[in-house]
């Protein structure tokens, strides 16, 4: 073939696919730069925004003279006024110099840029502009990258452009001489015709076109406010995730959520600056291998799926609503990676189950399986041969059939706090497994709100290693106070526990009040026999609903729904107590949704969709031992718990249903207590124990208190004690 024939078809093909290859990364470039434009401005469009609600003439009530009627003339009424002018002040008449170092020492002061300008807030409701520009950019990115990765036509184009920047490359003048350049010359031809017929030329210029097109914002649609609200709504979670890999922060400490700088006497067990620097910087280096996973890590998520892989044995103890679930899933994807047949095992309870095959479905190809229920065995054997991601509670592993000689890849236990009790069954069943897993997870929220020693066992399921230098050093944790700054540094290497302040600055405001409510005399009366009866629940439901929707605590509670009915928010009621529901439904009327201990565990899930799925105003009345564990409701905003519970991870559990990752509202928590009553009594025990949990757990400097960490009171033992002290008081 003539060496013109050959050039001529190497500059078609390349001249097809070039030049919109180079427009599609040049826009995407685009998109890029101005998402660091709008973070790069977003701190000075809070100080604008700042100084252009002050007026002079407000600034001049409150303080000395500045002539703001003389500078209101010019058109000068705000501090952004003035700011625009604040080098020549003085040319306006009547405004001398030391007016005008008035004014700009005032402007000086209110335009100090603090981290609070530079944050962004996931609420849309104090959204300006440059926040609306933010979110509308990371849609337009995130539409571009689902689109491409969807579509191999820039694998296919670049794959042309190769062939005929190659072809070109052996058809010159002086190289198409040589006759193994015209063979080469004319293999590259055939390969370059084999991929770029005429219709398919066509088709992958239209298929380019496309991406180009949703690449480039003047020819997109324009884009309503309420629009770019609406999406971030549905998708606050990915698109964040997107903005932290684009923009590449790379803070020293924030994809682990710690401090390096605190001294390690007061920081928290489980933080990640604890971590001996060559494995910090081991898991940093460690490739995490998420071609083909279908979600967006947060930094911090990455480094926790990094963290278990590169440990092998862990407790996950993130705070909840920081996706524990979605970073075992990234260490199950890239060990599937490795090996496509890889046996990954989750144990879960069962009202919890669903969500986790939803969440593997949403986020790997990984084959899944339910052992669960009829036909559990014949699953299991599937999964034993073929490979995947199976499911099972804690009940059914107890009965469930595995060969003997199953080597499991990756073993994950949610709630892994049901495992804490050495001698219960349920506990033996998961050993068993987690014994024959390479890599194992424990994800739990709280497992130092008990004993070290339990905690300490946890520690020793998930990496045995570990554990055991943990009792050499500690023996059974009960003097493990005594050597605070020691412990905290050892279990580092197998717990780590991130906290949503450190890690999730985008969150909406979180608002607890305590709302005080006062019995009536009837409601006294019924209180009082209720201590008489001696049953612990008695009192504590007397007080709130006593005279059934009458009570004190029910009308405040209808008060608080018919103000979130005007508002159109959902809202979610919780309480121990089967009766308290039932009257709480009674007084919610209209969209009321109920989940409780009666509910199969199958079905809870589906309550939880159907009250997402509803429109404006509703209501998810819940048990809170049910309600409070392993279910993402995000959708409500307003949460209400009607008597203080005895653990404290209790009500954050049951607060961080809503409060978590992807809530983009505020989020107004609401606790019923009853003055001068049993609700009082605990809620001074529960403040006791808050402050012990945080001088564990969070970062605190109270580390003398953790020898009270070791407190072994019970919740049957302290409600006798309170029920008798109430007594004694209004008998006395």
């Amino acid at each position: 073939m003539k060496r013109r024939d050959l050039r001529s078809t190497a500059d078609s093909a390349v001249g097809v696919v070039g030049p919109r290859l180079i427009e599609l990364h040049a826009q995407e470039q685009a998109l890029i730069r101005g998402l660091h434009e709008v973070v790069a401005n977003r701190a000075n469009v809070r100080v604008n925004e700042r100084l252009g609600k002050i007026t002079l003439a407000e600034l001049e009530k409150s303080g000395p003279s500045i002539r703001s009627g003389t500078l209101g003339q010019h058109g000068i009424v705000t501090l952004l006024d003035a700011q625009r002018f604040r080098n020549q002040l003085e040319r306006f008449p009547g405004i001398g110099s030391v007016t005008a170092s008035r004014i700009r020492s005032i402007i000086t002061r209110i335009a100090t840029v603090t981290p609070e300008d530079s944050r962004f807030y996931s609420d849309p409701s104090s959204w300006n502009e440059n926040d609306h520009a933010f979110v509308l950019i990371l849609m337009q990115l995130e539409r571009l990258r689902d689109a491409k990765s969807k579509s191999d036509a820039i694998r296919r184009a670049n794959e042309l452009r190769t062939i005929g920047s190659l072809l070109k490359e052996k058809t010159g003048v002086i190289a198409f001489l040589s006759r193994s350049n015209r063979e080469e010359a004319e293999r590259l031809y055939g390969k370059l015709s084999e991929t770029a017929s005429s219709n398919s030329q066509v088709n992958l210029a239209s298929e380019l076109d496309r991406l180009i097109e949703i690449a480039s914002p003047s020819k997109s649609k324009v884009i309503a406010n309420h629009e770019i609200v609406h999406e971030w709504r549905a998708k606050s979670a990915t698109l964040l995730a997107l903005a932290e890999t684009i923009l590449a922060e790379k803070h020293s400490q924030s994809d682990l959520g710690g401090n390096s700088d605190v001294n390690p006497a007061i920081q928290a067990i489980g933080s990640p600056s604890l971590l001996p620097s060559t494995l910090q910087a081991r898991i940093r280096s460690f490739e995490l291998k998420l071609s083909g996973f279908k979600r967006q890590l947060r930094g911090y998520q990455s480094f926790g799926a990094r963290f278990a892989l590169c440990a092998e044995g862990v407790i996950l103890g993130d705070e909840m609503g920081l996706g524990k679930t979605m970073q075992s899933l990234a260490v199950a994807h890239h060990i599937a990676q490795e090996n496509p047949k890889a046996r990954i095992l989750v144990i879960a309870p069962v009202s919890i189950l669903e969500n986790w095959r939803r969440e593997a479905v949403d986020a790997t190809d990984l084959r899944t399986y339910l052992l669960y229920g009829q036909g559990r065995d014949a699953r299991a054997r599937a999964w034993e041969r073929e490979g995947g991601i199976a499911m099972t509670s804690y009940q059914t592993l107890r009965r469930l059939s595995l060969d003997s000689g199953l080597v499991i890849d990756l073993t994950i236990v949610d709630e892994a706090h049901k495992i804490k009790n050495e001698e219960a069954l349920q506990t033996q069943a998961a050993y068993e497994c987690l014994a024959r897993s390479r890599i194992r997870i424990l994800l739990t929220g709280t497992p130092m709100e008990n004993r070290t020693k339990e905690f300490m066992f946890l520690l020793w399921l998930a990496n045995q290693s570990l554990g055991n230098e943990l009792s050499r050093q500690f023996g059974d944790g009960s003097t493990a106070h005594f050597q605070a700054t020691k412990f905290r540094k050892a279990v580092a290497l197998g717990y780590l526990r991130r906290n949503q302040v450190d890690v999730l600055q985008e969150l909406p405001e979180l608002l607890l009040m305590n709302e005080m409510t006062t019995l009536s005399s009837a409601e006294i009366v019924e209180y009082r026999q209720s201590l008489r009866e001696g049953h612990h629940a008695a009192p504590r439901q007397s007080v709130s609903i006593g005279l059934g929707p009458s009570s004190s605590k029910m009308e405040r509670l209808q008060e608080l729904l018919e103000g979130y009915a005007e508002q159109c928010e959902k809202v979610l009621v919780f309480s121990s107590f089967l009766r308290v529901l039932d009257t709480v439904v009674e007084v919610a009327e209209g969209r009321v949704f109920r989940l409780d201990g009666k509910i199969p565990t199958t079905q809870r899930q589906r309550v939880v969709d159907e009250f997402t799925a509803v429109p404006g105003f509703a209501v998810l009345v819940m048990q809170i031992e049910v309600g409070g564990v392993g279910l993402n409701i995000q959708a409500a905003s307003a949460i209400v718990i009607v008597e203080p519970q005895w653990k404290p991870s209790t009500e954050w559990q049951a607060i961080g249903r809503a409060y978590r990752m992807g809530q983009t509202r505020r989020v107004m928590v609401h606790r019923l207590l009853a003055t001068d009553t049993i609700d009082e009594r605990i809620e001074e025990r529960l403040q006791s124990k808050v402050r012990i949990f945080n001088a564990i757990v969070r970062p605190s400097a109270l580390v003398d208190e953790m020898e009270e960490a070791t407190e072994t009171e019970t919740e049957t033992k302290a409600l006798t004690e309170i029920i008798a002290e109430e007594r004694r008081r209004l008998e006395g």
